[in-house]
Order: structure tokens, then sequence, then C-alpha cells
């Protein structure tokens, strides 16, 4: 018999995370449709504030104009790498599948990149990128896999403490 508290636990969990899946989509999706005037005021936001901490750091930015593309390009990446951190928690407290979670998390991500490359179509001043669609997609796989990495690492440890514990 299952034991009901661990049940419970399971179900907070996949709430949790559900939520904060969803909070996620909708944020990256409402970066989607601002136009590009709006969209070009947050990222030089960010670009005065990589200036400013590279200054800090000693670091001399030469030539800075294509620091904005990079800017945003990373944004990308760090966006869908945060919505693949979230989703795989979630899927895989929903599955008892191995590897079900990862797939179901990567083709999470992967719709909803291209939903978001497809709303700039119809955004004022913005374009949709099949480039941007795979720097997502990257920020996702790079999202999974550090979840991933790090489950693993976690679970050598808890065991090897397992294993020292029993020995003693």
């Amino acid at each position: 018999m299952k034991n009901p508290f661990l049940i419970k636990n399971q179900r907070i969990k996949i709430a949790i995370f559900l939520i904060l899946t969803l909070a996620w989509t909708v944020f990256i999706i409402s970066l989607s449709l601002n136009n590009a005037e709006e969209s070009n005021k947050q990222s030089d936001t960010v670009v005065v504030m990589v200036k400013r901490v590279a200054q800090a750091l000693g670091i001399d930015i030469a030539d800075g104009s294509l620091l904005p593309h990079y800017v945003r390009k990373s944004a990308h990446f760090i966006e869908f790498g945060i919505l693949g951190m979230l989703c795989l928690p979630m899927f895989r407290a929903l599955t008892q599948r191995t590897f079900a979670h990862v797939l179901i998390s990567l083709g999470y991500c992967g719709l909803i990149a291209v939903t978001d490359e497809y709303i700039q179509l119809f955004t004022y001043g913005r374009s949709g990128q099949l480039s941007d669609v795979l720097i997502d997609f990257s920020g996702a796989v790079f999202g999974v896999a550090a979840i991933c990495a790090a489950s693993c690492l976690f679970r050598k440890i808890r065991k090897r403490g397992d294993i020292e514990n029993k020995s003693l």
C-alpha cells in the first residue's frame, strides 16, 4: 500500500512546479508581445548593466556594437534554460517512465519556442526567426541537462552517504 503522505507530497510538488512552469511560460510569451521599441528598451537596460559590470571588473568592451545582439540571444538561451529547469521536475513527478520526463520537457520547451517566435511575426516591429527557436531550444536542453546532472550527482552523494553510514 502506498504511503498517503508521499502521494500528498507528490501532488504538492506537481502543483508547485506546474504553477512555476506556467508562470514562466506566460512571462516568456508576454515578452514576445512587446513591440520592437519596448523590446529594445528592455535590452538596452541590460546592455547598460553589462557595461557597468564589465567596467567595474576592469574589462574593456572596445566595440560594444554587437553587445545588444549578444544580450538578446543570451536572454533567449537563459529564459528557456530556466523553463527547462522548471519543466523537468514537474514532468518527472507526473511520469514514472525512464527518460519520458526528459522528452516531454524538451517537447514542451520546443513548442513554446516555436510559439514564441510565431507570436513575434504578428508583433509590430518584430520578426520570428528560426535561429532564435534553435537558441531557445538549446537553452532548454542545457537547463534539462543541468537538472539531470545535478540529480545524478545528488543521488550519487546520497548513495555514498548511505554506504558510509552502514559501515559505521
